[in-house]
């Protein structure tokens, strides 16, 4: 049987080998190898074979002989078979390893009558397997170690990884059951901004309003200041008629008779308005009406005027034109008395302007705050839910991580496995194929025998 990879190997002299056996604390002599007998060659090959397998050779061959003592039970005297069986099992494991390690040419003669040459080719080959075993053998047991510290760091990883899975499995059942108070946090957040726009636009609303009555509060005070022009400038023209009185009784009860049916339609008309100006609810028809009433008091005025020419002109009792200059100046009296309950109205505009403003400020200031406050609220439930959204992910990115990590160790520790089967199964397979040679021989010098 011969192996299709051959090794080469160095041929050692006598000296060399004895060092290199001394080293390896397997004795030997020279003149074992000068004079080599069946007997010393088979104990120097099992030393070897011992040293190089890591069990006494007989237990190995025993073992490894098992099946072919299985077929001697089936024979007549198996007492006569078994050294024979026993020996061609040392020969058939001794050449197979020779083989392996380079010696291409070794028979059962050369443990039966063994040569010089021979041995020491033989033990130089094994010898070489030995150093080469040496140095390869701290790297094994490296790569072992290394091997036994990747599975307890699996086991550790995969430990790991149950707890962070079993944390991200309690994270999505605390999300889940924390939905429905994010839906309704996102409805609240939704109405609050629908309820803040209209406030908004609400505010945007007074603030037009107020705007609107300050600048009819603004067109009224001018009016006023224009109808106090006015009433001034009527009192200043009474005061300069009146130093044109001319004293005639006759002509001033008429005139006066004139002025009284005058000043009572003029009394009428400015009581209907009176009672219009009391229906007027908005401001700046108020201020209107009361523009029309002066206007309407105008020919009242010119026709005193007029009146008090032509008393001017008739009158001839002084003591009836004091009288009628005196009902003129009632009647200038009711017309300021008008004016001032007019101003009063003007007043109550403005202090009703005056408690609007201040009501749409108080709105707007609590509808500022309950927005401020809203607004507060909504940030702290979104910096909540950032934070939270930024654990979550972290912790997914984290679980990602060691599963990706796992998964290399675990895709390791498969191709180690399935390196180790099939270094199993190889070795496996060479098992067989020996008890199979075993038989074969078994049959053969049992045949030879008969």
């Amino acid at each position: 049987m011969s192996n299709k990879f051959m090794f080469s190997f160095p041929l050692l002299k006598n000296p060399e080998i004895l060092r290199c056996m001394a080293d390896l604390q397997l004795p030997c002599s020279e003149d074992d190898l000068k004079n080599p007998t069946p007997a010393g060659v088979q104990r120097i090959y099992e030393q070897l074979l011992t040293y190089l397998l890591g069990a006494a050779a007989k237990d190995y061959f025993a073992f490894t002989a098992q099946p072919a003592f299985q077929v001697l039970q089936h024979l007549d005297n198996p007492e006569l078979h078994s050294e024979a069986v026993q020996a061609l099992g040392f020969y058939k494991q001794l050449s197979k390893l020779l083989i392996r390690v380079g010696l291409d040419r070794f028979a059962l003669k050369d443990l039966q009558r063994p040569e010089p040459q021979q041995l020491r080719r033989a033990i130089s080959a094994l010898i070489n397997f030995a150093k080469f075993r040496e140095e390869r053998l701290g790297m094994y047991e490296a790569m072992t170690a290394k091997t036994e510290d990747l599975e307890d760091q699996r086991k550790l990883t995969q430990q790991r990884y149950q707890a962070l899975e079993a944390r991200v499995n309690t994270l999505r059942l605390l999300r889940a059951e924390q939905e429905p108070q994010i839906a309704t946090a996102r409805a609240d957040n939704i109405r609050l901004h629908a309820e803040l726009s209209e406030q908004q636009k609400r505010k945007q609303t007074l603030t037009q309003n107020v705007k609107d009555i300050q600048a009819t509060r603004t067109k009224e005070a001018e009016k006023h200041a224009e109808l106090d022009q006015r009433i001034l400038g009527a009192k200043q023209d009474v005061a300069r008629l009146k130093s044109r009185v001319v004293e005639n009784p006759e002509g001033l009860r008429q005139t006066i008779a004139e002025m009284t049916n005058s000043l009572a339609g003029e009394k009428l008309a400015v009581a209907e308005k009176e009672r219009k100006l009391r229906e007027f609810r908005a401001r700046t028809e108020v201020l209107t009406r009361f523009e029309q009433d002066l206007d309407r008091l105008q020919p009242a005025v010119s026709e005193l005027e007029l009146q008090l020419k032509r008393l001017n002109t008739a009158m001839r009792g002084p003591t009836e034109a004091r009288e009628a200059l005196d009902r003129a100046q009632g009647d200038l009296r009711d017309l300021d008395a008008k004016g001032q309950h007019l101003l009063r109205q003007v007043q109550t505009s403005q202090d009703k302007l005056t408690r609007l403003t201040q009501l749409a400020s108080q709105k707007r200031r609590v509808a500022t705050e309950r927005s401020k406050r809203m607004k507060e609220e909504l940030d702290t439930l979104r910096k909540e839910r950032h934070d939270k959204e930024k654990m979550a992910t972290e912790e997914r990115k984290e679980g990602d991580e060691w599963s990706k990590k796992i998964e290399l160790l675990r895709e390791q520790h498969n191709a180690d496995v399935a390196s180790l089967e099939t270094e199993y199964a190889r070795l496996k397979a060479q098992l067989e194929s020996y008890a199979r040679e075993v038989v074969q021989e078994c049959g053969g010098v049992e045949g030879r025998l008969r």
